[in-house]
């Protein structure tokens, strides 16, 4: 489903949270299914999604894990403005979320180096502004493309 209006968007956030709490109580031998929120940053201050995305945030810091559910979201920043206004989320944001900070030069095409945060390294501690090189598969396309029937070429 894609939701396109405000009202299909406040309704996929509600929807999204009775799925995953359906699949968690009633769904043992659930198959992962992913879920992307595009534009994450406008939801806040909508009088029609402000609530469900609020309430959608503070779910998705616990519930897709056990739901079985891939969540990605895409803002253009990190504060609570931009994950839905949800208040209380801060430590879980950077404890159970990994960021993805790509910069551009041009304002249009993301370069090829991004600062990561939210992963841990081989001794469990936190990697905080850890630079990396982004692989030429990780764009919105190759992601859409593969949940629709053209698996990503992870070597190309």
């Amino acid at each position: 489903m894609i939701a396109q209006t405000e009202e299909q968007i406040g309704q996929a956030f509600d929807d999204a949270r009775e799925r995953w709490l359906d699949r968690i109580n009633n769904q043992p031998d659930k198959q992962p299914q992913q879920l992307l929120v595009d534009e994450f940053t406008n939801y806040s201050e909508s009088d029609i999604t402000k609530e469900p995305a609020k309430k959608f945030v503070k779910a998705s810091l616990s519930d897709p894990r056990k739901a079985e559910e891939r969540l990605v979201c895409i803002a253009h920043f990190f504060t609570n403005t931009a994950v839905g206004g949800s208040d209380g989320t801060a430590k879980g944001r950077s404890r159970g979320t990994i960021q993805i900070d790509r910069k551009t030069a041009d304002g249009k095409t993301p370069l090829k180096v991004a600062i990561v945060n939210g992963l841990n390294n081989s001794d469990g501690d936190a990697e905080v502004d850890k630079k990396v090189t982004i692989p030429s598969w990780l764009t919105p396309e190759s992601i859409h493309k593969h949940f629709n029937g053209q698996p990503i070429d992870f070597d190309d």
